[in-house]
């Protein structure tokens, strides 16, 4: 498996895997796509729905460049919110590509990169990252998350990791309340989030994207 690192249109870098040929982000903004799609739509949203949370409990589905989980070890620091991440990923990025990406920002992310795995990681006060090197399907997942990113390459490319059983698996490990976040409304998605008990409501993309997905847990569809 092959990894190049390329600029996006805000600036800040994303990764191609070859041979499927896509992007791990957006090439509109790798950065401008996370903030809005996970940050703003995902973390700030749940927490600003239950004010006066002290920790937040956050699954993501890819952990890739490394970038949703930076940003929400920024947004841990900056609010005094404790956040214990989760994440799997099959395919880690090697040394020689992660240390491309984010330079400034090397401090925070390199140390995500380089936990173990299987294993929880202090990363700051305020963060806990935890790494499976797994396939979803394949996980068992024992925690209660508040937040599930949802960050797997797109329904073509890996349709199997968008099927109904996955998004039920994670219904399971929600509870009433619990927000999914991710970048695809295509069709096929919503109707399998929705038959997994998932909320879902469409909102407004980011540069060259028109829409995205946002989806709440223990309520009837929309």
């Amino acid at each position: 498996m092959l990894f190049e690192v390329f600029r996006t249109d805000d600036g800040s870098e994303t990764v191609m895997q070859h041979p499927l040929g896509v992007s791990y982000h957006s090439r509109f903004g790798a950065r401008t796509e996370s903030e809005q799609v996970y940050l703003v739509n995902g973390l700030h949203f749940f927490t600003s729905e239950n004010p006066g949370l002290s920790s937040v409990k956050i699954f993501e589905m890819g952990f890739g460049t490394g970038l949703n989980a930076l940003l929400a070890a920024q947004y841990a620091q900056k609010t005094g919110i404790g956040i214990e991440y989760h994440t799997c990923e099959l395919y880690p990025l090697p040394a020689e590509i992660y240390t491309q990406l984010y330079r400034g920002e090397a401090a925070l992310l390199d140390p995500l990169h380089e936990a173990a795995w299987d294993k929880p990681a202090r990363i700051h006060p305020f963060f806990t990252l935890v790494k499976y090197k797994q396939d979803l399907r394949q996980l068992d997942l024992t925690e209660v998350f508040d937040v599930v990113f949802f960050d797997a390459f797109d329904p073509d490319s890996q349709p199997d990791l968008w099927d109904y059983t996955v998004f039920e698996k994670l219904a399971l490990a929600a509870h009433p309340g619990s927000v999914l976040t991710t970048y695809s409304s295509k069709g096929s998605v919503r109707r399998n989030l929705e038959k997994a008990a998932w909320r879902v409501e469409k909102l407004r993309g980011p540069a060259g994207k028109r829409e995205v997905v946002r989806a709440t847990q223990g309520c009837s569809s929309l």
